[in-house]
C-alpha cells in the first residue's frame, strides 16, 4: 500500500510506490507526470525490503522538500527528485524497523517513530516499549536526531492509556497508530479504545472515544480472520509446516481490537478506522476535543491521506482513488473519484 501526500500548490499527488522503490507525481486526472527513485542502499536509494507494511513513509515538508522513510533511514528530496539529506534511524534493541513512520508539522518539523511495539505480537511485550518519537533536524553534518516523546506501556499516567498491544492474529491488521497536528500527538489507545491527544512534553491533554465494544472472538470471527489472512487456515504455511489454524491455536484474545488505523490532518481532526462485526468497518471522525460522527468505510478501500479536510481512500485491488470532502458535522459528503496506477 502506497503512502500519499497532496501538494496544493501544484495540485498533484505524490505517491510512494514501495514495490518499485520510487516516488510518482500524479495529476488530478490520474496521469503520472514524473517519478524518481530506485531500489538500493546508496545515499539516495530506497530500500523497503521484501515486506511492504502499510505505514506513513512519505510526507511533504514546507514548499520544496519531500521526506521519505524506508526500512532504516529518513531521506530528504527536492520536489523534482534531487537528493538533499539522509539519516539512518537506529531501531535496534527496542523496536522494529518495519514500524518506522514519519509526519511533518505545519512548521516543517519532521517527526519519526523510532520504535513501535504497538503493532507487534504479545510475546514482544517484555520490553514494554510502545512508541518513541524523535525530531529530525537538518544540520551541516546531515540530520540530527533529537528525542521528542516516549510513550510507554507502564504505570505512568500517560502510558497507562496505551494499553496492551494487539495480539495474534490481529497484529498485521494494524497500520498506523499515531499522527501529528501542530504541536500535538494524536494516538490510538488500546486501553480505552479511543483516540488520545498529548503535547510534545507528554502531558495528556484530552481523550475522546466512542462507547465501542470490542468484537467478541467467536467461531464466526475466527473463521472470518482465517479466511482473510490465510485463505481459510487449512493450508500449510510456507516454511512453517503448520496451517494458519494451528499457528493461531491458543493465541486468540478474548475480544478483538476496535481501531486499526488512524490519519490526522493539520487542523487537529483525526479519522480512525474502526472494526465492527461481520468484517465491516466504520470511519470515526474526531476533533481535538470531541467525536464528530461516523460513516461506513467503503469495502476493499484503505486509508490513504487526510489533509485540510480532504480524506483520500485507495482501493487495494487497482489503486482507484476516492476523495471525500469531510464537513464538520458529517451530514453531507462531497465525493470525487479518480483512477491512477
Amino acid at each position: 500500500m502506497a503512502s500519499l501526500d497532496w501538494d496544493t500548490a501544484s495540485d498533484s499527488l505524490f505517491v510512494l510506490d514501495q514495490v518499485n522503490s520510487r516516488v510518482a507525481v500524479v495529476a488530478r486526472d490520474g496521469r503520472v507526470l514524473r517519478w524518481f527513485g530506485r531500489e538500493g542502499r546508496g545515499p539516495s536509494d530506497l530500500d523497503f525490503g521484501p515486506i511492504r507494511h502499510r505505514r506513513t513513509r512519505l510526507a511533504l515538508a514546507g514548499d520544496s522538500a519531500i521526506v521519505v522513510a524506508d526500512l532504516h533511514s529518513v531521506k530528504f528530496f527536492t520536489r523534482t527528485g534531487g537528493f538533499r539529506w539522509g539519516s539512518v534511524v537506529d531501531t535496534t534493541g527496542g523496536g522494529s524497523v518495519f514500524d518506522l513512520s514519519i509526519a511533518v508539522t505545519p512548521t516543517g518539523q519532521v517527526i519519526a517513530s523510532k520504535t513501535g511495539k504497538l503493532r507487534l505480537a504479545a510475546q514482544d511485550m517484555d520490553t514494554r516499549t510502545a512508541l518513541d518519537l524523535i525530531r529530525l533536524v537538518p544540520s551541516r553534518e546531515g540530520l540530527t536526531q533529537q528525542p521528542l516523546l516516549r510513550l510507554r506501556n507502564s504505570y505512568a499516567t500517560l502510558d497507562s492509556f496505551l494499553g496492551t498491544p494487539p495480539q495474534q492474529p490481529y497484529r498485521d491488521s494494524y497500520h498506523r497508530s499515531w499522527g501529528i497536528a501542530g504541536d500535538r500527538v494524536t494516538f490510538i489507545s488500546w486501553k480505552v479504545f479511543g483516540v488520545c491527544h498529548t503535547d510534545f512534553s507528554g502531558q495528556l491533554l484530552n481523550v475522546t472515544r466512542l462507547d465501542a465494544k470490542r468484537i467478541p472472538i467467536d467461531d464466526a470471527e475466527r473463521q472470518r480472520v482465517l479466511q482473510q489472512e490465510q485463505g481459510g487456515g487449512d493450508t500449510p504455511l510456507p516454511f512453517l509446516g503448520v496451517t494458519g489454524r494451528q499457528l493461531y491455536e491458543d493465541r486468540w484474545p478474548e475480544a478483538g481490537p476496535v481501531y486499526q488505523d488512524i490519519l490526522v490532518d493539520g487542523g487537529g481532526r483525526a479519522v480512525a478506522l474502526r472494526r465492527i462485526q461481520g468484517g465491516q468497518s466504520m470511519l470515526d471522525l474526531y476533533s481535538a476535543r470531541a467525536y464528530q460522527g461516523s460513516f461506513s468505510m467503503p469495502s476493499d478501500y484503505a486509508l490513504g491521506l487526510f489533509k485540510s479536510g480532504l480524506l483520500v481512500l485507495v482501493r487495494t485491488a487497482d489503486a482507484h482513488v476516492l476523495a471525500l470532502r469531510l464537513p464538520e458535522d458529517l451530514t453531507t459528503l462531497d465525493m470525487e473519484s479518480t483512477d491512477h496506477e
